[in-house]
């Protein structure tokens, strides 16, 4: 049987500059071979390769990292990670294991702080004299 954990939250996550390094924990007896990260970046899905860790964080468990580039794209960043073996493949997402891609709200999701442009502070926040 195959468990997988991730959430949107340290250890899984971590903003290293302009890069959101986002890691899945793996145990079972058929592990997949590739492990790949199913993102969007102003609405085009992007399929971007992960690596396997060298150091288990678990005895028995095995990490997959892989990164989001944050130069680009909006501020609230949505994931799945596809799971490839030689004959099948599988999705992972907040609901589980699905054998079909899925939705866009059925993802991870994490907002990351957005200041906003810089004409909002000036036209919301207005001085008095």
């Amino acid at each position: 049987m195959l468990k997988a954990w991730h959430l949107p939250v340290a250890p899984f996550i971590q903003e290293q500059q302009e890069r959101l390094l986002i890691t899945l924990w793996l145990r079972g007896n058929d592990l997949p071979r590739r492990v790949t990260l199913r993102a969007e970046e102003d609405n085009e899905e992007l399929s971007l390769p992960m690596h396997r860790l060298r150091k288990a964080p678990h005895p028995g468990v095995v990490a997959w990292r892989g990164e989001i580039n944050l130069a680009h794209g909006q501020p609230r960043r949505r994931y799945s990670f596809k799971l490839l073996w030689a004959d099948r493949q599988m999705w992972f997402t907040p609901q589980g294991f699905n054998r079909f891609p899925p939705a866009r709200l059925e993802q991870f999701a994490i907002d990351l702080p957005d200041s906003g442009p810089q004409w909002v502070a000036d036209q919301v926040f207005i001085k008095s004299s």
